[in-house]
């Protein structure tokens, strides 16, 4: 294998889908409520999701999520640019 001495990146196909789809939400700009309102779950559930794929992706802050999101392509870095 030839893996680097640094820490390799977590992939986004290592979180489930249902995290994947949280992802997507709260780096649109989305609030946990919101989120949980859209997917029909309450907001325990979301936030439970969420810092369980943030513990997973070594992630503290929501900015941080976003910026992985952007890499990742999960969401259009297009929703970040002014025109």
């Amino acid at each position: 294998m030839s893996s680097s001495p640094t820490t390799t990146p977590i992939r986004e196909n290592r979180l489930t889908p249902r995290e994947r789809e949280i992802v997507k939400l709260l780096a649109e700009g989305k609030t946990v409520r919101a989120a949980a309102a859209d997917l029909g779950l309450s907001s325990k559930t979301v936030d439970a999701h969420k810092f369980n794929l943030m513990k997973k992706l070594g992630i503290h802050k929501k900015a941080e999520l976003v910026m992985w999101a952007i890499r990742e392509r999960v969401v259009d870095s297009q929703l970040y640019l002014k025109n």
